[in-house]
């Protein structure tokens, strides 16, 4: 039995990225091959077209010192574009603490200093979720309803809210034929 995967419906922009993902887009002098696995793999997972996939590690591997050689890069492409797989885990000591990209935020944290994200991909649905309920509890505040319904997860197609992800998961079937 297969895990079930989510996937957005749109790129997903690099604003949204874990800080461990935003480090190993700058480049990086240790742990080239391991990153540039967790890289493609979580932009395919982030819903980026191929082609912007091989630019952006093209582009990565340009910014590193030493940069690898193109004929590892293009055979892991080759490799990458028939194999999806997902990120190694953020417990996974040898792909980010021991190359010291592993660098928390208050998005990765529960409040507390414990890590409640488990894998690099869970990070921008985490982060949305947090900001959209921050927005709309601020809107609620400033017109000071009584009673107000917060729309937590929206419907990208027609931009419809929803109080909760089974209910969003519910319309995007029924109404567009879209099952996850």
């Amino acid at each position: 039995m297969k895990p079930k995967i989510t996937v957005w419906e749109n790129k997903i922009p690099q604003e949204l990225f874990p800080p461990c993902v935003r480090l190993i887009l700058n480049g990086l002098a240790d742990g080239r091959k391991r990153s540039m696995f967790t890289l493609v793999h979580f932009l395919r997972r982030m819903n980026w077209p191929w082609p912007d996939v091989e630019t952006a590690i093209y582009e990565w591997n340009g910014r590193n010192k030493p940069s690898l050689p193109n004929s590892i890069v293009a055979a892991h492409l080759r490799w990458a574009s028939q194999n999806q797989l997902t990120p190694a885990n953020c417990a996974n000591e040898s792909f980010y603490k021991s190359i010291g990209i592993c660098q928390p935020d208050e998005t990765c944290r529960d409040g507390t200093q414990r890590i409640v994200i488990k894998n690099p991909i869970a990070y921008p649905f985490k982060k949305t979720r947090t900001t959209a309920r921050q927005a709309l509890q601020k809107s609620a505040q400033k017109t000071k309803q009584s009673r107000t319904y917060l729309t937590a997860y929206k419907c990208m197609r027609c931009e419809r809210g929803f109080k909760s992800e089974k209910s969003l998961a519910i319309h995007r079937g029924r109404a567009h034929g879209i099952y996850d």
